[in-house]
């Protein structure tokens, strides 16, 4: 029997107490070895220091809200949609300037291999970079007025890469598949389509993690008068597959 698309849904309204400043959960749980996705909010106020683990990268990725990511000498501005790419050192501290300010934490483990690749991009890290500023890319089962961009390239961290993908309906992207890599879908503001994978298919809706069947035949459909806006996440099982990508997404010139 094929595995069947897992998902959650985050609900804001519920996610922090009026009288706490702080707060966070573990998305999909135990989904996919060595990653831990978690879902965080925070109030204006205090600073947030954010203790990265030993033996992990973590990917930052700031959904809503405005604020501040100072990671030891470095400053950066949250006004967008963002991206952070941290280790351990030095220590990231987050700061809202807004109400509400929304964050994905994805944690990967490393292993001694992935260190080793980790160190050749030293000088690259920490990474930070907002959403309008990102590289766009086009892919042969994506339509021509598809938008899709590279939020973490492939050449960055071990085993890992991560873009969007922005459309209006109709428009479809095409079924494919790939057993290389362990894949998550995270539905932006307004993203409210269909997904389907090998014979079930899920409305696939705004602030939802799904995650992808390992293998499975896969697309994406949306309808007149909707969007399409998600999140593609990557987990390579080899480092060497993560070639796939540089095969696959071409470069457009901006």
């Amino acid at each position: 029997m094929p595995e069947l698309i897992s998902a959650e849904q985050i609900h804001l309204e519920t996610m922090l107490a009026p009288d706490t400043p702080f707060a966070g959960r573990v998305l999909l749980p135990g989904e996919v070895a060595g990653v831990t996705i978690r879902h965080y909010a925070a109030r204006r106020g205090k600073p947030l220091p954010l203790d990265e683990e030993f033996g992990k990268v973590h990917i930052r990725v700031f959904l809503y809200g405005s604020g501040n990511l100072t990671v030891g000498p470095h400053g950066y501005a949250i006004d967008e949609i963002a991206v952070a790419a941290l280790t351990r050192d030095p220590p990231a501290i987050v700061e809202s300037t807004s109400d509400r300010l929304e964050f994905l934490d994805i944690a990967l483990d490393l292993d001694p291999a992935d260190e080793d690749e980790l160190s050749k991009h030293a000088a690259q890290l920490p990474y930070f970079r907002q959403y309008s500023s990102c590289p766009v890319y086009r892919e042969e089962i994506k339509s021509i007025k598809t938008v899709s961009r590279t939020l973490v390239p492939p050449d960055l961290l071990p085993r890992f890469s991560m873009g969007s993908v922005q459309t209006t309906g109709p428009d479809i992207v095409l079924p494919h598949q790939h057993a290389m890599l362990e894949q998550f879908f995270f539905g932006l503001r307004g993203n409210s389509c269909h997904l389907q994978a090998d014979a079930q298919e899920i409305s696939f809706g705004e602030n939802e993690l799904v995650h992808i069947p390992l293998g499975s035949l896969h697309a994406v459909r949306v309808e007149h008068a909707h969007a399409l806006h998600y999140l593609w996440l990557d987990f390579f099982r080899h480092q060497e597959d993560v070639r796939y990508i540089s095969q696959t997404h071409i470069p457009v010139k901006q």
